[in-house]
C-alpha cells in the first residue's frame, strides 16, 4: 500500500482543530428533533472516580471485602442473586450485583435494572407519607384511627380496653393485633387479589392486648395506616406515593404497583414488569422458579419493588436533611424523627424511632428496617455516625440469614472498634443465679385466636433459655448463642450485638422476654402452652384409645364380666379410642401436606385436610364428654382394677388433648375464632 503525502504542520492543526465541529454538526444533522418536554429522568447521584489513589484503594478494599462475602454467603446458602448498593458521606461507594436475576433466560444481576421485592422496608414509605400529612397539620400521631378512616375500616371498639388505637400506636406496632397471615397475605393468583378496604375488612384479626402494652409486628396495623393516610391526602396509596416521594426524588424504578393485574389500577407498567427479579426456592439440589407473591392487597406493609440504585437515593435522602439533589420529601425535624427512639419494650432492647428500628452495632447508633417475602429478603441499615447507609436485597428464599447479617458485618469492616469484644473466659455470675431466666419462650406475634393458631404457632420460634457455664445459651432459627449478663435481667449476645432483656412479674418470676429487635415479645411457657404439646397429646389418646379396644374385647370373650349389651360405658370407650385415633392420623396427613408445601403453604391453606381435620375436631370431643358420664356405669359393673386404670388413664390423656383443642381454637370451625 503506498504512504499517503505527508500533511504540512498549518493544516495538520487546522484539521484537528475543525474536526470535532464537523463531527457536532454531521450528529445534529442526523440526529431527530429533541421533543419539547422530555420525560423525567432521575439525575444520576454522584459515583465519583476521582483521582485521589487513596479514595481509590479504599474503594477498591470496600468492593473486594463485599464480594469476598456475598459469593462466600450465595456457595453456602445457595443464593441465586444478591443485590447491594452503599452510600458514604453523601456519594454512592458501591452498587453492585451478583449471581442471576433470572435463570430462563440466564440473566446476570444488574443493581440499575433489575427489580427486587423489598417487603418490609416498604414500610418506610409509608411511614414518611404519614410524617408528610403531620407536617401539613392534616392528622396529629395522638389523633384517634376512627377520626381518619372511613367507616367500614374503623375498628370496632368492644369495651375491652379503655384507650382507643391512635395514629402513633399503629405507627409503632402497639395497637395490640394478633398476627394473622396463612392464605391471604401473600397470593399466588392475580384474581384473588382483593382491594386493599376489602383486605382489611376480610382479615381484620382481634386485638389481644391494650393499646401501647407493648411492641409486637403487625403488617395488618401499618397496611392500615397506609390506607389511612390514602383517606387523608385523598389519594389512591400508590398514586400518593409516586407523587410526594418517588418522582421528587427520582426514584422511577420503583413501585407499588404490581404486574399481571388487567383492569386494576394498581397494574405495574409492562415496561418496568419486565425487569421484575425472579424469586427463587431452593429444592433437590436446584434454584426452581417461583410465581410472583402479590401483595397489593397490603401494599403499604411490604408491597414496593425497586432497584438497589433507587434504594441509594431514598437512603441519601434519609441520611441527609429529607431532600436530595435540591428535592425535600420531608422536614428537617420529621427526618430527624427517624432516628429518635419514641417507643421501647424494655429499657434493655433496642426501640423503635417513628417505625424505623433502630439498633446498635458496637458504639454506633443504627436505623432502618428488614423485610422478607417467601423468596426475597432484604435489608436497610442507616448509620449516621459513620454516614453510612447500606441496602442489600437477595431473590431466594435461602437468603435471609445473610440479609440479616451483612450490615453488621460491613459496619465491623469499616471500623474495627465495632466487633464485639469477646468476654472473658472466667464466669463472673454463678449458674444458680441464671437459672430463674431458663425455661422456654413463645413469641407474641402468632394468631391468638383464629383456627390456625397452632400451625402458625408451630413455625413461631419457641426460644429455648439454658444455663451455661455463668452465661445463657440461647436457641435461635440458626444456631444456639451465648449471651452474658449486663444486670437488671439485661443480656448481651457474647460474639455479637444482640440483646435480650427478661421482663419480671409483681412476684419476681420471669415471665417474659423483649427481643433485642425492639419489635416482638415472648411469653415463658410451661408444658401445657407449648404448641408441640397438642401434637403429643392427641396421638397419645389415639393409642391409648386403641389399646383399650382389645383389653374390653379379652375381657368380654374371657365371660367374666360381658361388656356387650347395654355396658355403654364401654361402646362409648371404644368409639371415643377409634375417633381420636382417626383424628391422629388425619392430623398427621394434613400436617405433612402442609409442611410439604415448603414456603408454598402460605398460597395454599387452608388445604381441604386441613378443614375436615377442624371440622371434624368436635367429635372426640364429644364422644370423650359422654365417656366421662359413663365412668360411674363402668365403676358399677365393676371391672377389674387394671381395666377400669386403662380407661381411666384414656379418659385423662383424652380430657387432656380436647382442652388443648379447645385452647388451639380448633373446636370452632374454619375461620371461627372462639
Amino acid at each position: 500500500m503506498p504512504l499517503s503525502r505527508p500533511r504540512p504542520p498549518a493544516l495538520r492543526l487546522a484539521a484537528l482543530l475543525l474536526a470535532p465541529a464537523l463531527l457536532f454538526a454531521a450528529a445534529a444533522v442526523a440526529a431527530p428533533p429533541a421533543p419539547a418536554t422530555p420525560p423525567p429522568t432521575a439525575q444520576p447521584v454522584a459515583e465519583p472516580v476521582g483521582p485521589d489513589p487513596a479514595a481509590l484503594a479504599e474503594r477498591a478494599r470496600l468492593a473486594a471485602f463485599v464480594e469476598g462475602v456475598v459469593q462466600g454467603f450465595r456457595q453456602r446458602d445457595r443464593i441465586a442473586g444478591v443485590v447491594v448498593g452503599i452510600v458514604r458521606d453523601g456519594e454512592v461507594v458501591l452498587l453492585e450485583g451478583y449471581g442471576h436475576a433470572r435463570h430462563d433466560p440466564l440473566q446476570a444481576v444488574d443493581p440499575r435494572r433489575d427489580l427486587f421485592r423489598i417487603a418490609s422496608i416498604s414500610k418506610t414509605f409509608t411511614y414518611a407519607a404519614l410524617m408528610q400529612q403531620v407536617e401539613r397539620g392534616r392528622i396529629g400521631l395522638d389523633d384517634p384511627v376512627n377520626q381518619h378512616l372511613p367507616e367500614p375500616l374503623r375498628l370496632p371498639d368492644d369495651g375491652r380496653f379503655a384507650e382507643p388505637v391512635r395514629v402513633h400506636h399503629l405507627l409503632h406496632h402497639t395497637a395490640g393485633f394478633e398476627d394473622l397471615a396463612l392464605g391471604h397475605l401473600f397470593v399466588d393468583e392475580p384474581a384473588e387479589v382483593l382491594t386493599a378496604a376489602e383486605y382489611l375488612v376480610r382479615h381484620r384479626p382481634e386485638r389481644v392486648r391494650a393499646p401501647g402494652e407493648q411492641a409486637v409486628y403487625s403488617n395488618y396495623g401499618i397496611a392500615l395506616l397506609g390506607a389511612l393516610v390514602a383517606e387523608v391526602a385523598g389519594l389512591p396509596f400508590e398514586t400518593l406515593i409516586e407523587r410526594e416521594l418517588f418522582q421528587p426524588l427520582g426514584m422511577h424504578d420503583t413501585s407499588f404497583r404490581e404486574p399481571g393485574l388487567a383492569g386494576d389500577p394498581r397494574e405495574m407498567d409492562p415496561a418496568l414488569a419486565a425487569r421484575l427479579a425472579t424469586g427463587f426456592s431452593r429444592q433437590r439440589g436446584a434454584h426452581v422458579a417461583m410465581p410472583l407473591e402479590h401483595i397489593a392487597q397490603v401494599a403499604a406493609g411490604g408491597g414496593a419493588s425497586a432497584t438497589a440504585a433507587d434504594m441509594t437515593r431514598w437512603m441519601l435522602a434519609l441520611l441527609g436533611d429529607g431532600s436530595l439533589q435540591g428535592q425535600r420529601v420531608l422536614s428537617p425535624e420529621s427526618n430527624a424523627a427517624f432516628r429518635t427512639v419514641s417507643f421501647r419494650n424494655h429499657e434493655g432492647v433496642n426501640g423503635i424511632a417513628h417505625g424505623f428500628i433502630t439498633e446498635r452495632i458496637g458504639p454506633h447508633f443504627a436505623y432502618g428496617h428488614g423485610g422478607a417475602t417467601l423468596y426475597f429478603h432484604s435489608n436497610m441499615v442507616l448509620v449516621p455516625t459513620l454516614s453510612l447507609g447500606v441496602f442489600i436485597s437477595t431473590n431466594t428464599a435461602t437468603g435471609r440469614r445473610f440479609a440479616r447479617e451483612f450490615p453488621a458485618m460491613l459496619v465491623e469492616f469499616l471500623d474495627p472498634s465495632a466487633r464485639p469484644a469477646l468476654p472473658a473466659a472466667a464466669a463472673t455470675v454463678p449458674d444458680e443465679a441464671l437459672q430463674a431466666y431458663a425455661g422456654r419462650y413463645l413469641g407474641d406475634r402468632r394468631a391468638w385466636r383464629s383456627a390456625d393458631a397452632l400451625l402458625v404457632a408451630q413455625r413461631s420460634v419457641v426460644t429455648e433459655v439454658a444455663v451455661a457455664d455463668g452465661q445463657l445459651l440461647v436457641s435461635t432459627p440458626f444456631e444456639p448463642l451465648r449471651f452474658v449478663p449486663l444486670g437488671g435481667h439485661r443480656f448481651r449476645e457474647a460474639e455479637g450485638h444482640g440483646l435480650l432483656a427478661f421482663v419480671p412479674g409483681p412476684d419476681g418470676r420471669i415471665e417474659g422476654l423483649a427481643f433485642g429487635s425492639g419489635i416482638n415479645t415472648a411469653e415463658r411457657i410451661g408444658f401445657f402452652q407449648h404448641p408441640r404439646t397438642p401434637l403429643l397429646l392427641v396421638p397419645l389418646a389415639g393409642l391409648l384409645g386403641l389399646a383399650l379396644l382389645p383389653a374390653l374385647w379379652a375381657h368380654a370373650g374371657r365371660g367374666r364380666r360381658p361388656l356387650a349389651g347395654a355396658d355403654w360405658a364401654a361402646r362409648v370407650a371404644g368409639l371415643a379410642g377409634l375417633a381420636w385415633a382417626g383424628f391422629a392420623v388425619l392430623a398427621a396427613c394434613a400436617w405433612l401436606q402442609l409442611d410439604g408445601l415448603r414456603e408454598q403453604w402460605m398460597f395454599v391453606y387452608p388445604t381441604p385436610l386441613w378443614q375436615w381435620l377442624l371440622l371434624l375436631a368436635p367429635l372426640p370431643v364429644a364422644l370423650t364428654a359422654a365417656q366421662a358420664l359413663l365412668l360411674p356405669l363402668a365403676w358399677r359393673r365393676r371391672w377389674p382394677w387394671w381395666l377400669l386404670s386403662l380407661h381411666a388413664a384414656m379418659l385423662v390423656v383424652c380430657a387432656l388433648a380436647a382442652w388443648q383443642l379447645l385452647r388451639w381454637n380448633l373446636l370452632g370451625g374454619f375461620g371461627l375464632p372462639l
